[in-house]
């Protein structure tokens, strides 16, 4: 009996520690991803059908891919957290949790947010594969260029593109000042975000706007 309770609270920790890596103690960041997936939606009410379980499906794919992008940004950066005094006590710099893990339950979110998208018209889900490439390359920037906050806005705010065409498969062109307006917001504050981290920035070499 108590080798079972052991084993139960070691699953509860690594269960606590994998959520904390995946930032779902700390919902802030997915709300930001969110709100540009709702202004897409809200943007275009060509119909009222089906409008509250969209935004329900963004809401959730906002918080299961801001998770994944999370942990893919703390596997890259593993070796750097550690001297970073905001980071040092994420979880896979403090070895609660290994790579191995890690990986494991980011395609664990994935799999969620695959779920997500394909319930969606087809063209949703196309443009949604479109802005992988820069949630996985946006971790690295920081080490070759001091603009990684734009990369981090074009990502933020895709749900912008794929709300609009949740509601008219048509690219509506106008959709995209909408789009760029929270490219700039992202980069202002991610700024300002970053300049917590400065001097240890400066003493690793990594690079920012701030």
């Amino acid at each position: 009996m108590n080798k079972i309770l052991v084993m139960f609270k070691i699953i509860i920790t690594k269960c606590k520690d994998l959520l904390i890596l995946g930032r779902y103690n700390n919902p802030s960041g997915a709300f930001l991803l969110m709100w540009p997936c709702y202004w897409g939606v809200l943007s275009n009410i060509s119909t009222k059908e089906n409008l509250f379980s969209s935004l329900f499906l963004f809401g959730l794919g906002s918080f299961v891919m801001r998770g994944a992008g999370c942990c893919i940004n703390d596997i890259f950066d593993k070796r750097f957290d550690k001297r970073v005094e905001r980071t040092k006590n994420r979880p896979l710099a403090t070895g609660k949790i290994n790579v191995k893990e890690a990986i494991i339950f980011t395609f664990f979110q994935l799999f969620i947010g695959l779920m997500v998208v394909i319930q969606f018209n087809p063209k949703v889900i196309i443009w949604s594969f479109f802005i992988i490439p820069i949630v996985v390359i946006y971790p690295l920037l920081k080490r070759v260029t001091y603009f990684p906050q734009i990369a981090l806005g074009l990502a933020f705010n895709w749900g912008v593109i794929v709300g609009s065409l949740n509601q008219d498969q048509n690219i509506n062109y106008p959709i995209f000042y909408l789009y760029f307006a929270g490219v700039f917001l992202t980069i202002a504050y991610d700024t300002i975000y970053g300049f917590q981290d400065i001097k240890d920035d400066k003493k690793l070499g990594l690079k920012s706007l701030a």
